[in-house]
């Protein structure tokens, strides 16, 4: 199945959507990942694309530092029918 969001690439089976949250805030990568990219790669792209306004949703951060963040898979759902990857600080919710 090929789900589509607005300006964003529709994801095909084998990928992920990348999800980042930063300062507060929160959008995709353009472009689904290949799902089995490893976790330090996805944060290498997320923290390329945060600088060059490259996560739908969000401006360009030119100085945004991902140090610290994880990476959290989400598997498949009815509602979401391929990975999603979530690019989050290593402590949930700022607690």
């Amino acid at each position: 199945m090929v789900m589509a969001v607005p300006n964003l690439r529709a994801v095909r089976d084998g990928e992920a959507r990348v999800i980042v949250t930063y300062g507060g805030e929160s959008g995709d990568l353009v472009d689904p990942v290949n799902a089995n990219t490893t976790h330090e790669e996805v944060l290498r792209m997320a923290q390329e694309a945060l600088r060059t306004g490259g996560v739908h949703g969000l401006g360009a951060i030119p100085n945004a530092d991902l140090t610290g963040f994880v990476v959290d898979p989400v598997p498949p759902s009815p509602e979401f029918p391929y990975v999603k990857l979530l690019v989050r600080t290593k402590t949930a919710f700022g607690a």
